[in-house]
């Protein structure tokens, strides 16, 4: 409003919030026919009902802003007086207009209303995307002019991230990755050119499955040259070896191609007499930084103190967009190490490195302290560039670590936006003993995936926020605990799902902007799992990657949550991206070779499983993933096996992960004394977000396999009755319906089978979830197998195959549960044995 206050009724309102958004925005400027708004808005309204709904639209906006914001002529148009309203959108574009790219780059944050959800108006959300891409590429044509100008004035850092910005926001444009190179390397900083070269090809590759043309490959070859790049060379480009033949690339990418490289070719022209005329300028790119783990020097108890000290620190540096921060996964595997400043730097590639110690001084006579003594280093040369003792008070921590992180940017020459100086600046409570709880719960929530540590990081979270209920930072991390609690599978209540939500919504009343209370946001929508709430999550990601822009954990978040809407290309991308942040994760490297396993791309995902074991040789994830690879490859149940054994040296003997998939190759073997001898023992159920598998359904597998009908009759009823018990308590749970389906087929229950395998599918549909979905079809196929209804169990096997997943032929050779089709001429040509 005029005098700068939140307008609720309209902030609370999407659509109100939208029409005016519309109004102020959309081309071309000025009047807008209400027909036309009817259609964006209420589609699905008969045109009396639209009419009114409009009316008030309009009624509410001018009660808010004033009668004259809001113009209307007649039934027919409508138009917001830009005299009385002012928009960014509109003034970046002017700004533009006039030439004050500066001005307008300031008003650039982001893509358009991003993270803005309207529902029932999707003429409203095309629009939206239209012009998101419109203005992305108009704040791109900004940036380069601000780039060439900085560039003309001699400030080769300023031209740099420039250039940069431009070519981020066109990152699928070739002609813009080739003038990128280009800038920068006559900014004089091949190896930034090299490295944007780098980064082009390997999203390419990820997102088009395409790799550079001919002429950005020579490109490439000549910056690599030491002494290709004389004076004048500049300009090269036009004279680079024509483009061979390569694989097509997609029709918008090649409309944005021909407008900017012509753009390009123009800008390297004029651009070239004045590097003949000037000394190349020496630049460094965004340099790389990593924060080792802080050595505790206080008593062994106080570890997850000095830890958590480090974590602040490091995330204040990561929220500055010119500073890339290694993430956390990688810098653990230093606590304590042995190996020098440069080797740390070559193994993770980077230019510098934080260290030092941390003591907490309890006094039981007086105020407690923290001596922290940070000391910044060279991986070049292990030359310490600043270094500092700090003796404060306890309650001076956060001032510590605000000024360590300063101090920090000043040692590299950075300079901070002011939001970024908020981030560093930030004063997360004033209640020491609430952040001492709220550290100790970031402690348990990375120790592992228990059940028993995510309630304890609960219960720490809680502990923090009764102690001071404006910790925003810390309603944030219960909600995310909550959350993983009913994503886990520990507590599937209604109530775990509203507690996650109401500390989301607590910490956004506390601090709107917090981009952790967007991330729990989004994992929020995520546990929901609808086909909307996927799409939520999604935006609410995109809204924390404009605040921690190199933040690992949102990029692997987003590729897990890309992949379950079946957007492979895109998720690569950003596990790629996750692992250039945090290039020493198992986890995340694990999850890229499970992207790549999905898609069929074997030798990619082998090669990641393999990288991920080196990295963590005690988890059981990464060599179950890998035994399935070697069953979904080529049937090799020996080298499956060969792989459980690696686990089992390793004291992985007794994961229930192992002990399943141990259990699952006896059985594709046919080795069912085996199977039944190592079921004995095991727990009741296994469970996960895939499964749902009571020990006595995999009994009554077995038996049925061993034509002992009577034995496996009598497991699948006690298998019935353990699903049966816990669908009492979680209703709507896909994994359950799909269990209780084979157990009714074991029983013969045919007709009950079938209609509790349709029930888990229609629960978890795989067009809003490809991961879960894939696993109720899958077992939906198995009940009409078991079923005797062979052409649908073909139906979904042949559909299934024809999708990104886990099955394959391979699977389906060494299965047994497919006996049943192995005659039938359709299972014969699926799995090729025709």
């Amino acid at each position: 409003s005029a005098d700068g206050r939140d307008v609720e009724v309209l902030a609370r309102h999407a659509k109100r919030a939208a029409l005016l958004a519309y109004l102020a925005a959309a081309l071309p400027k000025g009047s807008h026919r209400r027909d036309t708004l009817l259609a964006l808005f209420w589609p699905e309204s008969d045109i009396a009902h639209a009419r009114a709904a409009l009316n008030q639209a309009l009624y509410v906006l001018r009660t808010a802003l004033g009668e004259n914001a809001v113009l209307s002529r007649g039934d027919g148009d409508v138009t917001l007086n830009g005299d009385a309203v002012w928009c960014d959108v509109t003034a970046f574009e002017a700004a533009l207009d006039a030439g004050r790219s500066g001005e307008a780059m300031a008003l650039y944050r982001g893509d358009l209303l991003e993270g803005f959800f309207v529902t029932g108006a999707p003429e409203f959300e095309r629009w939206i995307d239209r012009e998101r891409a419109r203005l992305r590429e108009r704040a791109s044509q900004g940036a380069w002019t601000l780039a060439e100008e900085r560039a003309a004035a001699g400030d080769a850092v300023e031209a740099g991230r420039w250039a940069r910005r431009a070519a981020e926001l066109a990152p699928a444009d070739e002609a813009v990755a080739r003038r990128l190179m280009t800038f920068l390397t006559g900014l004089g900083d091949r190896a930034a050119a090299i490295r944007a070269y780098e980064e082009f090809a390997s999203r390419l590759a990820g997102q088009y499955e395409l790799e550079p043309s001919a002429k950005t490959r020579a490109l490439a070859d000549a910056i690599r040259k030491p002494d290709a790049w004389s004076a004048g060379a500049i300009v090269m480009d036009a004279a680079l070896p024509r483009e061979g033949p390569h694989p097509p690339v997609p029709r918008t990418v090649v409309g944005r191609r021909r407008v900017a490289a012509a753009l390009a070719l123009l800008v390297g022209c004029l651009l070239g007499g004045w590097f003949v005329l000037r000394p190349l300028i020496n630049s460094s790119s965004t340099p790389r930084i990593v924060v080792l783990p802080f050595t505790n020097l206080g008593p062994a108890e106080d570890e997850y103190f000095a830890d958590g000290i480090t974590e602040e620190i490091a995330a204040r540096l990561a929220a500055i967009e010119r500073l890339r921060v290694i993430g956390r996964t990688s810098t653990n595997r230093y606590k304590g190490t042995e190996k020098t400043i440069p080797e740390i730097g070559r193994e993770l590639g980077v230019d510098y490195v934080l260290e030092g110690s941390v003591r907490w001084e309890k006094s039981p006579g007086g105020a407690a302290r923290v001596r922290v003594t940070p000391q910044l280093v060279s991986t070049k040369d292990g030359m310490h560039l600043w270094a500092r003792v700090y003796d404060e008070p306890l309650d001076e921590l956060f001032r510590v670590q605000s000024d360590i992180a300063r101090k920090v940017v000043q040692a590299l020459d950075v300079t901070l936006l002011e939001r970024e100086r908020h981030a560093v600046e930030a004063v997360p409570t004033h209640n020491i003993q609430a952040y001492d709880y709220y550290l100790r719960g970031i402690e348990y929530w990375r120790r592992g995936r228990e059940d028993r540590l995510f309630r304890a990081a609960t219960r720490m979270f809680e502990r923090a926020v009764e102690l001071d209920s404006n910790f925003a930072l810390a309603h944030a991390m219960l909600s995310l605990a909550h959350t993983r609690m009913y994503q886990q599978y520990f507590d599937r209540s209604q109530t775990r799902l509203a507690s996650a939500k109401s500390a989301v919504d607590k910490a956004f009343a506390l601090q709107p902007d917090l981009p952790e209370a967007h991330q729990s946001l989004g994992m929020y929508y995520w546990a929901r799992a609808s086909e909307n709430d996927y799409d939520r999550a999604l935006r609410e990601l995109a809204i924390t990657e404009a605040s921690r822009p190199y933040d690992p954990r949102f990029f692997a978040a987003r590729a897990v949550l890309r992949g379950r809407r079946g957007r492979y290309p895109e998720a690569l991308v950003d596990i790629a991206r996750a692992l250039d942040l945090d290039p020493a994760s198992a986890a995340m490297t694990s999850t890229h070779g499970e992207l790549w396993d999905l898609t069929r791309d074997f030798a990619r995902a082998e090669r990641l499983y393999d990288r991920a074991i080196a990295l963590s040789p005690d988890w059981a994830g990464p060599y179950v993933l890998k035994a399935g690879l070697y069953l979904r490859r080529n049937g090799a149940t020996a080298q499956a096996r060969a792989v459980l054994d690696e686990a089992d040296n390793l004291g992985l003997a007794e994961s229930p992960e192992i002990v399943f998939n141990r259990i699952l190759i006896a059985i594709y073997e046919r080795k069912y004394n085996e199977a039944i001898t190592r079921l004995s023992g095991t727990p009741d159920v296994f469970a996960d977000q895939l499964r749902f598998a009571p020990r006595a359904q995999l009994y009554a597998e077995v038996y049925g396999l061993m034509q002992r009908p009577h034995v496996a009759r009598a497991y699948s009823d006690s298998a019935r009755a353990i699903v049966v018990a816990r669908l009492g308590q979680q209703p709507e749970d896909p994994r359950l319906h799909s269990a209780l389906g084979i157990a009714y087929a074991g029983l013969g229950r045919m007709q009950e089978a079938i209609q509790e395998g349709r029930r888990a599918a229609e629960l978890r549909p795989i067009n809003e979830d490809t991961y879960q979905g894939y696993a109720r079809e899958w077992d939906l196929a198995r009940i009409y197998a078991m079923a005797g209804e062979y052409d649908s169990a073909l139906d979904r096997l042949e559909y299934l195959l024809s999708i990104p997943g886990y099955l394959t032929r391979a699977w389906l050779r060494i299965d047994p549960t497919w006996d049943p089709l192995r005659g039938h001429p359709r299972f014969k040509n699926l799995v090729g044995q025709r």
